[in-house]
């Protein structure tokens, strides 16, 4: 009698720290030392583009008799709680650089978007699945070369910070058994709204940290930050069914907030008729364990609204100002507080990414 298993009981092998050596290289079976489990339904897609005769005539039949493999891809598609770990995991390989501060202790992760004269071939990373329960070990599969294409950042009061995200590989995978045993569940540790600080200003009033607190009248938010994965010519004349590279393409980030109407004041019309460049930086802060505050602050240092309306709140049937950034409306001007588009900064206790 065969053993069901529910597609929640999955668990992932993985490294936070490394990428792997080399497109097309698997990272090691001994360097997958973190795990996470998968929610629902998150499992990766492979599909195949094949060619077949089927449509041809002169058979006598309308049916294939001949088929050959062209190309192989493999997708994902996965949301998670936001967590100091995963958030910088994910945001790292999407946007290419991470500069790192020992704090003693912890660590903090200044992400920015990589510079593309150094190269446009992304960083990609490797992870095993297994399925939990009797016979699991006959179910490991291997993905390698996996690419983030986006991810999106999301949260409201009282609820749980979200993050979801999108990967590419080379369509190659593998099965066998896991070498020295799969690793234990990975400590992590969300973060949420309960200690958030979001503050909106006059470009140069006062830095990162600067302009004024509104985070009192501010209901929900999120941002989206995209590589643009040039997929198709991931494959190449003599590279075979799977592809070979993995490059990014147009770098965009948006985001939307809701903030409530005050009615003494019409500071976010203003800021829009205006297009004065305005910086903005939400901050997250989670729990201190071991003496590290693990913590999220995006920084756009130079934008502009793009479009603000006044509408009912959908939950709560309050005024709002609906707030929206387009990717057009980041600036990089070099008159920011730093000179970069966006900036995620995540205090944790995870050494390196991208190492």
């Amino acid at each position: 009698m065969f053993t069901p298993v529910r597609i929640y009981d999955y668990l992932w092998a993985f490294s936070l720290i490394h990428k792997q050596t080399a497109y097309g290289t698997a990272t090691a079976d001994a360097s997958l030392i973190n795990a996470i489990p998968i929610i629902g339904y998150d499992t990766p897609e492979t599909t195949q583009t094949k060619y077949t005769d089927q449509s041809r005539i002169g058979k006598g039949h309308e049916f294939s008799t001949v088929e050959r493999e062209l190309m192989r891809d493999i997708r994902l598609a996965r949301t998670m709680d936001l967590s100091s770990a995963m958030g910088a995991f994910v945001a790292a390989f999407v946007m290419g650089s991470d500069a790192i501060t020992s704090l003693s202790p912890g660590y903090s992760h200044v992400l920015t978007l990589a510079n593309p004269a150094n190269g446009k071939q992304v960083p990609v990373f490797t992870i095993a699945e297994q399925p939990l329960g009797p016979g699991a070990a006959n179910m490991i599969r291997r993905i390698r070369d996996l690419a983030l294409n986006d991810f999106t950042m999301s949260g409201r009061a009282g609820e749980v910070s979200q993050l979801q995200f999108n990967a590419i590989g080379s369509g190659f995978t593998s099965s066998g058994a896991f070498s020295g045993g799969f690793p234990g569940i990975t400590t992590t540790h969300v973060l949420d709204s309960l200690l958030a600080v979001f503050k909106i200003g006059v470009q140069g009033s006062g830095g990162a940290l600067g302009g004024t607190d509104i985070t009192t009248r501010l209901d929900d938010w999120s941002f989206t930050v995209s590589c643009s994965l040039d997929e198709k010519n991931g494959y190449q004349p003599g590279g075979g069914i799977y592809r070979t590279r993995m490059w990014f393409g147009e770098r965009k980030v948006s985001a939307k907030f809701t903030v409530w109407v005050d009615n003494s004041q019409s500071d976010m019309f203003d800021a829009l008729l205006a297009q004065t460049e305005q910086e903005i930086s939400l901050t997250l802060t989670g729990d201190t364990v071991g003496g590290i505050t693990h913590s999220m602050q995006a920084l756009w240092p130079a934008t502009r609204f793009t479009a603000v309306k006044i509408a009912q709140n959908q939950k709560d049937d309050k005024v709002c100002y609906m707030i929206t950034i387009n990717d057009a409306d980041i600036y990089l001007d070099g008159t920011g507080t730093v000179n970069q588009a966006f900036q995620l900064t995540f205090v944790n206790d995870i050494t390196a990414y991208l190492s």
